[in-house]
């Protein structure tokens, strides 16, 4: 028997089920693109493309769109605004002033060119990319808070990373401190090949030959206290007379080419400019917007002519006229040089011992060549014979001391250029003199408790140095008890906390010594992040390190000769908490002959000035100083500073300086200064 069943009934919902469905599934997809598309451009969206405001100081300045390759050979306007991937070039003309969206400011010399990379803000992080192909700048940047934050430039080879400071550049790879600090890198292929950290007062200059080493994998020279010339020229005068910013620019918005003036578009393609009171400082009268300091069209400024060498080759550099030279050619050799006035000729070849006359010739732009006066370099590799010591004893003697000083003395061949024990020049020997003499005190630190070997060395023009003689002098400890009690001396300050220690040099304490050199190490807490001496932060501390290094050196500017040199340690952690400091003195006196520092330490100088002050520094030890033989009658004995004005007549001026103690000259130091009207 067949039974029928009638089908199941079928609800309305089963019906629209498929199209909820589809209407859930096109819901889900939307929102969740929505979701993805945010976050793919959440950093887009937040990120502004900001603008830099240009204001011409002076003379012409072309630009050029990112759009183009052409400069824009009529002068742009004063007063707009340049967007990334705008270039901007001074003439010789030429002074413009660049203000960014931080407030911090590039001022282009004559004849320079920037162009801006990368020009965005994101929040609070600011990044600013800007290159220096070629020219003269002067660059002030902001404090960055954020430390994510980045003000680079590239110039050159080198990438210089900056979050405070004042910086110039006048040449592709020399780089001037004024203030604060930066990170430079050199770089290849994209990679930084090694990174130094320049400080306040510090000069980076890298030419071809420390370019070499450093890509060998050697060291190089590098870093400088800042050049007496760069001080003195007209660019860094001018500089200083500015203000850092421009007080009549308003930023537009992002997405808009708006000016609070109105709302015309302002670019490189249109020629028009804020409508806004034009702030321009006037130069001063006795500052012109180009060098016009006159320079002989070749100068040789290392070596010295007539000096010696005890080597085989010699490099040989100079300075020249690039509007006048086209050429400069050493020994039939053509020389390496620069388009900013710098040329090297690399290991010239001397050829036999004694005087070797090196044929120097410049071509102009005709191709005519022409010589310069004969050059003299004497190549010696006899070294003088070992010094003789007379007292308090004889070559290879031990003598036992009674007192907490006392004075070698000895004699030397009359070849000897310098006298040399350990690793400190007698500043009072005087070259070709067959007596020295050497102090060694306690107070100075050139003397301690126990055995005290010195080795004694002559050395002649060349820098041959002669076989060692070796005294050593032995005090007993019981000697400076004695001598501690019947003579007090002042304590200089010395500090120590929260495990901050200074362990050299010296043990930590405050001394007085004639030494210009110092590596000033200790020890901080493991807790320490970073550690900042004298607010100059160690680079090549790490988080964790319990031992750093600093080091002080007259050469790089921060060790003088003359004061108390205070040094301070400070460590702190992560989160930026001070944990603890330490400090040390270094009162350095000048043990030397006068030295010639004012207005240069180089051994000749050019000015368009009648008159001028020079002076330097001086041992306290030297009774009397005189110029040209003519005593400083404003010099006052144990003053470490002299000072002289000098008139001068047009050509070489010759001054030469030296000393005097109890009828006995002293070393002497001398400077050609050229006056040219």
């Amino acid at each position: 028997m067949y039974y029928y069943r009638r089908p199941a009934h079928k609800r309305v919902r089963h019906y629209f089920m498929p199209f909820f469905m589809i209407l859930f599934l096109i819901l889900l997809v939307f929102f969740g693109w929505r979701v993805i598309n945010s976050a793919f451009t959440d950093s887009s969206r937040n990120t502004i493309n900001e603008w830099v405001f240009l204001d011409i100081n002076s003379g012409s300045v072309k630009g050029m769109a990112s759009d183009s390759s052409e400069w824009k050979t009529d002068n742009i306007p004063d007063k707009i605004y340049l967007q990334r991937g705008e270039k901007i070039k001074t003439g010789p003309d030429g002074r413009a002033s660049l203000t960014f969206f931080d407030k911090s400011t590039i001022r282009l010399d004559v004849n320079s060119e920037a162009d801006f990379q990368t020009l965005k803000r994101k929040k609070e992080i600011n990044t600013i990319e800007t290159v220096l192909p070629q020219g003269s700048a002067w660059i002030t940047v902001k404090p960055l808070s954020d430390p994510d934050s980045v003000f680079t430039l590239y110039t050159g080879s080198l990438k210089i990373d900056s979050h405070e400071g004042v910086l110039a550049i006048d040449s592709p790879n020399t780089v001037y401190m004024i203030n604060g600090s930066a990170q430079i890198s050199l770089m290849k292929e994209g990679e930084a090949v090694k990174t130094y950290t320049l400080g306040v007062g510090q000069q980076f200059m890298l030419d071809e030959q420390g370019t070499r080493k450093i890509a060998n994998g050697q060291e190089a020279d590098v870093i400088f206290a800042i050049s007496d010339r760069f001080k003195t020229s007209s660019w860094y005068q001018w500089n200083m007379t500015q203000n850092d910013l421009i007080s009549d620019m308003n930023f537009p918005d992002e997405g808009t080419a708006s000016l609070s003036a109105g709302d015309t578009t302002i670019d490189l393609t249109t020629d028009t400019a804020v409508d806004s009171t034009d702030t321009t400082t006037d130069l001063p009268s006795d500052l012109s917007t180009t060098d016009t300091t006159p320079k002989k069209e070749v100068t040789i400024l290392s070596p010295k002519n007539h000096s010696a060498v005890n080597k085989s080759t010699v490099d040989i550099s100079g300075e020249y006229d690039v509007n006048a030279v086209s050429a400069i050619y050493v020994q039939n050799k053509k020389a390496s040089f620069d388009t900013l006035g710098k040329w090297t000729a690399y290991d010239v070849a001397l050829n036999r011992e004694g005087e070797n006359v090196i044929t120097i010739e410049t071509e102009n732009r005709e191709g005519q060549r022409t010589p310069l006066s004969p050059f003299v370099i004497e190549y010696d590799t006899i070294a003088p014979s070992r010094p003789e010591i007379t007292a308090p004893g004889k070559n290879g003697d031990s003598v036992v001391l009674e007192s907490t000083e006392q004075a070698i003395s000895g004699s030397v061949s009359a070849d000897t250029y310098a006298v040399i024990v350990d690793d400190y020049r007698l500043g009072k020997y005087v070259p070709g003199s067959k007596a020295f003499e050497y102090y060694a005190k306690t107070v100075i630190g050139n003397l301690k408790a126990g055995e005290n070997t010195y080795k004694i060395y002559a050395e002649d023009k060349a820098g041959n140095r002669s076989e060692a003689t070796i005294i050593t002098l032995v005090l007993n400890p019981d000697v400076i008890e004695k001598s501690a009690e019947s003579m007090p001396t002042e304590a200089l300050p010395s500090s120590s906390t929260g495990g901050v220690k200074i362990t050299e040099p010296n043990g930590g304490s405050s001394f007085t010594t004639v030494k210009t050199e110092f590596e000033i190490k200790g020890t901080a807490p493991a807790t320490a992040a970073k550690i900042l001496v004298n607010d100059y932060e160690l680079s090549k501390f790490k988080p964790g390190d319990v031992q750093w290094s600093y080091r002080a050196y007259a050469s790089m500017g921060n060790l003088e000769i003359g004061k108390k040199n205070t040094y301070t340690a400070k460590a702190y952690d992560a989160e930026d908490h001070l944990l603890g400091s330490a400090s040390i003195v270094i009162d350095v006196e000048s043990e030397g002959s006068p030295q010639i520092t004012i207005p240069t330490t180089k051994s000749s100088y050019l000015t368009t000035l009648n008159e001028l002050v020079i002076g330097g520094s001086v041992g306290k030890w030297v009774q009397a100083i005189y110029i040209n033989d003519k005593k400083l009658l404003n010099y006052i004995p144990g003053n470490e500073k002299w000072y002289y004005t000098v008139q001068l007549k047009p050509g070489v001026n010759l001054f030469s300086v030296y000393g005097e103690k109890d009828d006995v000259k002293t070393g002497s130091d001398s400077i050609e200064i050229t006056y040219q009207p």
